[in-house]
């Protein structure tokens, strides 16, 4: 199972390879409710992807989004982030 710091990661890789550096990222709950689905962007809305299965299934209602984005961008390197990334 990939872990939520194995994703954010692995998109950090991604862009280090083409120079870029990680702004923002929209975590997606998949309809299954099973999988987050991360979707991050560089300055230039470059799109990186990366998910995980999620042990329990949620529900929209309890897919905390801003929680889950603060979450993945502290795990992104410093190297990787951008200066105007959020949080």
């Amino acid at each position: 199972m990939t872990t939520l710091k194995h994703a954010a990661e692995y998109v950090a890789s991604k862009a280090n390879e083409r120079g870029l550096k990680i702004e923002q990222c929209d975590p997606v709950l998949c309809e299954t409710g099973d999988a987050v689905m991360f979707y991050a962007y560089d300055e230039s809305d470059e799109c990186f992807t990366a998910s995980i299965d999620l042990p329990a299934k949620l529900t929209d209602n309890a897919f905390l989004l801003d929680e889950w984005r603060s979450a993945f961008m502290k795990l992104i390197p410093d190297k990787a982030r951008a200066a105007t990334a959020w949080p």
